[in-house]
């Protein structure tokens, strides 16, 4: 069936409601290249109406993903914890097609992100783009817009591009609530573990104690005459032999010791171990003192001989945390006192 451009015109043409206009426009290509063909024309209509209908399911499958993963961060948001966090941003791997080394030609080995197939490159800190370190996130991420690995990575649709600024968002938070806790928890002088933090993870040792018939050894360690060197030196000094201190014992202790600064010139060590296991309690003792040996030695010329008191306990079932602190905190004051005979001796503050 043939009809005039005059009756196409005035006869409108119906199709669907949700046909937009881009399928109009699209039917409106098809009149021109194949004439007035009414058949041609309906069916060019039908044909942009089931591919705008595919792209719609398209989009609502895409937004309602997104929006499930959104109840998903939200409920691990209240856990407050920062793993639940990272789990979800792991879960969360970009589809690359490349390594961003291979599409570079980058043969930086040290790059953290050298060879790591489905890695968002531009949230990693510390990458080697151009050979130089990039350092954190914050502070690189805007050059790494301007790269064609995250534009072809994040601008692949209007979807994917809203997610990965979600998944930006939320990294960014991870960070953040890792450098609070960290400040939290942490001494900012000698960068060792704080009271705040012994205090939070100590039931859970004892209790993990309790379960395996183990016991804690609490070791209590002061520098003796901390005030006179603060006197005599100044402040500065002082905040640089408790420094020296907690470079000491970290040296001295294992990974599974917990090493705090307990408050003043005093920390504490808690060492958890089998209960026949004494042996390791003195063996870090004893290499505590022997480091301290090698840095009076190293560091004669400042006319200081450092001195430490130490004082031990032991934690176990029916021994509970105040006294064995306590008992610590007992032996410690018995070895000071040997200490101080020592410096009235010897000077140890010359």
């Amino acid at each position: 069936m043939e009809c005039t451009d005059a009756e196409l015109i005035v006869a409108p043409i119906r199709y669907p409601r949700n046909v937009n206009l881009d399928i109009t426009i699209t039917a409106c290509f098809e009149i021109t290249s194949h004439g007035t063909n009414v058949r041609t024309v309906v069916k060019a209509i039908a044909k942009a109406s089931g591919i705008a209908v595919k792209k719609r399911q398209q989009t609502a499958s895409a937004l309602k993903k997104l929006n499930d993963n959104l109840r998903v961060l939200i409920n691990q948001a209240l856990n407050d914890d920062g793993v639940s966090l990272k789990e979800w941003l792991s879960r969360k791997t970009p589809n690359l097609d490349n390594v961003c080394c291979e599409k570079k030609n980058c043969a930086e080995k040290s790059c953290p992100a050298y060879m790591q197939k489905n890695c968002r490159c531009w949230l990693v800190a510390g990458t080697m783009c151009g050979g130089e370190i990039q350092g954190i996130f914050a502070k690189k991420y805007r050059s790494c817009t301007e790269c064609e690995i995250y534009r072809d990575a994040v601008f692949a649709d209007e979807i994917t591009e809203l997610e990965e600024h979600l998944i930006v968002l939320v990294h960014t938070l991870v960070c953040k609530q890792e450098e609070i806790n960290s400040l939290a928890i942490t001494d900012h002088l000698t960068g060792l573990y704080n009271r705040r933090y012994f205090d939070l993870l100590i039931p859970s040792e004892i209790e993990s104690m309790l379960r395996n018939n183990g016991v804690i050894y609490i070791t209590l360690i002061d520098i003796d005459d901390f005030k006179l060197i603060n006197d005599k030196y100044g402040h500065l000094f002082g905040d640089k032999i408790l420094k020296e201190c907690a470079m000491i014992l970290s040296g001295s202790t294992r990974k599974s010791d917990l090493l705090v600064r307990f408050g003043g010139d005093e920390f504490l060590i808690a060492s958890s171990c089998s209960e026949n296991d004494e042996n390791s309690a003195k063996m870090m003792h004893q290499r505590i003192l022997e480091k301290l040996e090698i840095w009076n030695v190293e560091h004669a010329y400042e006319g200081l001989e450092l001195s430490l008191s130490l004082g031990c306990s032991v934690l176990k079932k029916g021994i509970g945390l105040e006294t064995a602190i306590n008992e610590a905190d007992r032996r410690m004051y018995e070895n000071k006192l040997i200490n101080t005979r020592h410096t009235a001796t010897h000077h140890r503050i010359k």
